[in-house]
């Protein structure tokens, strides 16, 4: 942990996937079923790029690596729908996530800013109760450049009317992690569930999960380097 003062905290913003909720095995079913239909079997480099980005960045890197015969349009009707279908199934918050939201939300403002559509992130949040705790929501269509860019979390700072040194982000993706600390804000990498490969130590703090993230967690947390 970085030693030094500690910062005064006014928001806490979040990653979705990987980080309030165990959906990024839905993304990779979601591309799985998209490539099927092209005899296409995607590989461990496939899951580990698609963690943490944007859909728009996940839909290029397909088109481009397999030269499937799909527009950006068709590629995003098939693989939303079959994303939702697989969220419609259950979501699993992330250990401590729900907790965390309505426990910080007490005295911090609260963002999420994610790479997942408008529809399928207001889905997500309000199946698990917490979409009521945010005050700024941003979803891909809201932002030009996914992560590792740092213009999703900027923008969310910028609207939440604060500086990065006032806000903490988690994030549980190497893409994340190194668009959280670029925006300059203190970064919290979220290392439990990690199925591709991702590498989160870079981060200012790192922790299994949002079990135990409180208040006074982020007070005695968070200090400048």
């Amino acid at each position: 942990m970085a030693e030094g003062a500690c910062l005064e905290i006014k928001a806490v913003i979040f990653d979705l996937d990987g980080t309030l909720t165990d959906t990024e095995p839905a993304t990779e079913e979601s591309v799985r079923r998209c490539l099927e239909k092209h005899q296409i079997v995607p590989d461990a480099g496939d899951r580990r790029f698609c963690a943490g980005r944007s859909w728009q960045s996940i839909f290029r890197y397909l088109l481009d690596k397999y030269k499937l015969p799909l527009s950006m349009q068709e590629i995003e009707g098939i693989i939303y729908s079959a994303y939702l279908d697989v969220l419609k199934s259950g979501i699993t918050p992330v250990r401590g996530s729900v907790e965390a939201v309505k426990a910080l939300s007490k005295e911090f403002k609260l963002a999420v800013v994610s790479g997942s559509s408008r529809q399928q992130v207001d889905y997500t949040l309000e199946s698990i109760g917490i979409r009521q705790y945010m005050t700024v929501v941003l979803t891909c269509e809201m932002f030009a450049k996914g992560k590792p860019d740092p213009e999703g979390y900027l923008k969310a700072i910028g609207l939440l009317g604060l500086t990065p040194r006032e806000c903490v982000i988690f994030d549980d993706s190497t893409p994340g992690v190194t668009a959280a600390k670029a925006s300059g804000a203190f970064t919290v990498g979220i290392s439990g569930l990690n199925r591709y490969d991702q590498d989160v130590s870079s981060a200012h703090a790192v922790v299994q999960d949002l079990a135990g993230i409180t208040p006074a967690w982020i007070r005695s947390s968070c200090v400048a380097g």
